[in-house]
């Protein structure tokens, strides 16, 4: 496959599969930038403001200035059937970390699992700040695992649902948009080669 999309024959369908893939990837950021807007608009999604006393604690207890964990799944729960599409929060700790995990339940889904769960990451040059973004989805109850370190002292700050987002934001090339972007573009150019090499042959 290396081969193929490195000749110089096939660069041309490389260059024209990248740039459909890229005006998809950008449609369909716009598309959810308006349909998020929309839902701003009339209200069905709203960005709420709230604090560590709003959430119910499994495995972690209240210290001095915070939260520690108990074990190595502390969880921290919001329940709230809302529009949801994710969540930015500050938080201090003692030891790194390491994977933060966010989880939803719907109606349809009342259980916690993989399918409905994104990954959190530090949000760029807001040091102590994290954020997850999902698809607007009507949940029941959103999770948010803080740490995987028993023991780890947690101090957390403002905490906000569906914060605001710009249609950048949407456009961002987050590791979500770059793998899409990949994809579409090998399955188009998977396409374009199929449909080249067999005019080629039909026309030998």
């Amino acid at each position: 496959m290396a081969k193929k999309l490195l000749s110089p024959s096939n660069g041309a369908l490389l260059a024209v599969a990248l740039l459909l893939a890229s005006l998809f990837v950008t449609a369909m950021g716009t598309k959810d930038y308006l349909a998020e807007k929309s839902a701003r608009d009339s209200q069905t999604l709203v960005q709420t403001s709230l604090t560590d006393a709003d959430f119910t604690f499994n495995s972690m207890r209240a210290v001095d200035s915070g939260w520690s964990a108990t074990d190595g799944d502390p969880q921290m729960i919001y329940t709230a059937d809302m529009m949801f599409t994710g969540v930015e929060f500050y938080m201090e700790y003692s030891i790194y970390p390491g994977e933060m995990l966010l989880y939803y339940t719907t109606a349809a889904q009342p259980q916690y699992n993989g399918a409905n769960m994104a990954v959190i990451s530090p949000v760029k040059d807001r040091a102590g700040w994290y954020a997850v973004s999902v698809p607007a989805t009507q949940v029941t109850s959103v999770r948010i695992d803080p740490t995987v370190t028993a023991g780890n002292h947690l101090v957390f700050g403002d905490i906000v649902l569906n914060p605001q987002k710009t249609r950048a934001d949407y456009l961002a090339p987050d590791g979500y948009t770059v793998l899409s972007l990949a994809v579409y573009t090998l399955v188009l150019f998977a396409i374009f080669s199929f449909v080249k090499d067999f005019f080629t042959k039909k026309g030998k």
